[in-house]
């Protein structure tokens, strides 16, 4: 694949031993996406939010022909098929954050 290169940030707050690795075979399943590394899982404390469930999180090094408008639709269409709803308070627990 000849494209550009991007870091891509996960993460995930609900089911994350599930949810990173999902994230990661759909990103891997569009032809567009070649994903090259991954780092290994960091888990921090939610800031502010005490009761609030730690955040794991990772990174992936892509290789892709997306715009990064088309990207970030991408990463849009991956979080609402783990069950992503966006509302108003943008800290909540969430099953999948991508950016």
């Amino acid at each position: 694949m000849t494209g550009r290169r991007a870091l891509v940030v996960l993460g995930s707050s609900i089911a994350p031993e599930q949810n990173l690795p999902a994230a990661v075979r759909h990103l891997a399943a569009h032809p567009g996406i070649e994903v090259l590394a991954a780092s290994g899982v960091y888990t921090s404390p939610p800031l502010d939010r005490p009761g609030d469930p730690w955040f794991h999180n990772c990174a992936l090094l892509v290789e892709t022909t997306l715009s990064p408008e088309d990207l970030r639709s991408e990463f849009r269409r991956v979080e609402a098929a783990l069950g992503r709803v966006r509302h108003g308070d943008r800290y909540a627990p969430r099953p999948i954050d991508i950016d």
